[in-house]
């Protein structure tokens, strides 16, 4: 009987901040136990403070306890409204703390394929500024055609490249 107990909303909005969805839920039932539990003895405490064979003492006894378990009824209610609220904030940050998870994940994966690139960019910028330059005095040969000349809509370096590209088997 956790929630009988005099617990202020202090307490709750610091439960709210820190607990666990499946925390939250497990007070939520027991709150809802302990709620179902005291709305029987105040249905019973009634029933004695109304039954006309108990004594003027024993009726006010009962009245005192209806009233008092009437109250425990409603702070549980509104403990219970304040849980179901924790609850679903428990449960947002925990989905929030698998978005940020897997944000990060898919950061740091970037952020070691973009550190690859840029390894790997200088040695591949060198490698086809190398064959650029072995490809060009290539270029100016003569293509074997009938007249030893290049065709004219074949002439500019895109031109020549893709004469050396579409020679090649697999390009």
């Amino acid at each position: 009987m956790c929630c009988s107990t005099a617990g202020s909303q202090q307490s709750l909005t610091i439960l709210a901040q820190v607990a666990r969805g499946e925390d939250v839920k497990s007070l939520i039932a027991e709150a809802e136990e302990t709620r179902s539990t005291a709305e029987e003895r105040q249905r019973s405490a009634h029933a004695k403070a109304l039954d006309p064979v108990a004594g003027a003492a024993a009726a006010s006894a009962a009245k005192l306890e209806t009233d008092n378990l009437r109250f425990e009824v409603e702070r549980l209610s509104a403990a219970l409204e304040a849980l179901h609220t924790a609850h679903a904030e428990a449960k947002a940050r925990e989905l929030d703390r698998l978005r940020h998870a897997a944000y990060d994940k898919a950061k740091a994966e970037r952020d070691a394929l973009t550190a690859e690139v840029c390894n790997l960019f200088p040695q591949i910028e060198k490698q086809l500024t190398d064959l650029m330059k072995r490809i060009a005095p290539s270029m100016t040969q003569p293509w074997p055609t009938s007249t030893g000349s290049c065709p004219p809509e074949r002439t500019g370096s895109r031109a020549s490249m893709r004469l050396l590209v579409d020679a090649q088997p697999g390009c």
